[in-house]
């Protein structure tokens, strides 16, 4: 039987929470994540003491690392990589590896979006 193969993009907390629930409902499926940051899961509610300088370095934020999503739930993230593209009429994303500054396409058979958003600030009168 040939495994469906799962693309997410965004490897924050909405991407990786439903890559792990996935997992665990489809051991054998093949998952891939493409988060176009440095991290993985990292602490959002922990950035104001960060911020405020009693969290000291940021990566102590990081909940999971990428290498942990790999080697204990086998779960192909790829941390530096943005999708550039969706093609959905070939079931493909076109995606940059911002570190080896290259493109290619990765194919899928199910394609979840997961990369959060941008607030949209309506003009209001006197603000």
């Amino acid at each position: 039987m040939n495994k469906r193969k799962l693309v997410i993009i965004g490897g924050d907390a909405a991407g990786m929470t439903a890559a792990s629930k996935i997992r665990r409902l489809q051991p054998d499926r093949e998952i891939v994540v493409f988060e176009r940051g440095s991290y993985t899961s990292y602490s959002a509610c922990g950035m104001p003491y960060f911020i405020g300088g009693q969290v000291e370095l940021a990566e102590k934020l990081i909940v999971r690392k990428p290498e942990v999503f790999r080697q204990k739930q086998n779960i192909d993230v790829r941390i530096r990589h943005e999708v550039i593209e969706i093609d959905l009429k070939n079931k493909s994303v076109n995606v940059k590896n911002l570190d080896e500054k290259r493109d290619f396409r990765e194919t899928w058979d199910d394609l979840l979006i997961a990369t959060g958003a941008v607030p949209l600030l309506p003009k209001m009168k006197n603000s």
